[in-house]
């Protein structure tokens, strides 16, 4: 497994550790900083759970305000496919073809990604608590994101308490995971405040 890189978010730690937003809970707090997210470069290993049957990628992702764009880089048959979601909707490309795959609502490898980071930043939080994930200590955050899917999804997010750097994440459906996402690389830059 590959080591997590953490760059680019001095922003985001600084912030929390500073006090920014004094009077709410350290997962407003994240929260409201993810909510300022600008861009972000990730590479994350993806399973998603279909019944008896689980399949695995890896994928990296690009995020620059509304956009992103996620390329698969294994499994080896799939290189080569981009999904781009924009407010237009989704596309995938492959070998240079571009086709309109849909809308956002249905949550899937090729959006997971921008769906985990915009749940992170805008999502209901359900429960927030300490836990250790491996040997990281991390605030796990739960979160509906009933408003963006259509569907009552359910997004868990592990964040390591020192980098603020999300680590794993669960996305669920009645109680049921169907998607893990587990980050293996991640930096980014958040947008300053806006006065009041």
């Amino acid at each position: 497994m590959k080591r997590l890189h953490l760059i680019g978010i001095v922003p985001l730690l600084l912030c929390c550790l500073s006090g920014c937003g004094s009077g709410v809970s350290r997962a407003q707090s994240i929260q409201e900083q993810y909510s300022r997210l600008a861009t972000a470069e990730m590479e994350a290993e993806v399973v998603c759970h279909l019944g008896d049957e689980s399949r695995t990628y890896t994928l990296s992702c690009t995020l620059d305000g509304d956009t992103a764009t996620t390329a698969v880089l294994a499994p080896a048959e799939l290189q080569g496919v981009t999904a781009t979601v924009s407010p237009d909707g989704l596309s995938v490309t492959y070998d240079g073809t571009s086709l309109p795959a849909g809308d956002l609502e249905d949550v899937a490898p090729a959006n997971c990604l921008p769906y985990l980071f915009h749940a992170l930043g805008s999502g209901y939080l359900l429960e927030e608590s300490r836990e250790t994930l491996g040997d990281v200590a991390c605030y796990r955050l739960a979160l509906d994101t009933t408003a963006q899917s259509g569907d009552k999804v359910i997004c868990t997010v592990w964040i390591d308490a020192d980098t603020l750097v999300p680590r794993y994440a669960e996305c669920s459906r009645d109680g049921q995971t169907f998607l893990t996402v587990q980050m293996l690389a991640f930096s980014c830059t958040v947008s300053q405040p806006t006065e009041e």
